[in-house]
């Protein structure tokens, strides 16, 4: 059973856009890993704002998977 926590900065996105986020993940996992759409779990948790400086850096998807992302 695929499992996907979204988390999102509070009221970032509208009720529609919550909708279309889960639609959206669940219609990739179905295409990508061919599961049932009944055993997809998805669960967008809203946080609140951080004040302050991320130390995060974004991911890069050629630092990930290289040899699907070549330079």
């Amino acid at each position: 059973m695929p499992f996907v926590n979204v988390k999102l900065v509070k009221g970032q996105i509208t009720s529609d856009q919550r909708q279309d986020i889960i639609a959206g993940l669940t219609e990739l996992i179905v295409k990508v890993m061919g599961r049932e759409r009944e055993l997809i779990v998805i669960i967008l948790d809203e946080l609140e704002k951080i004040n302050g400086p991320s130390a995060v850096k974004p991911l890069n998807r050629q630092r990930i998977m290289p040899e699907r992302y070549p330079s």
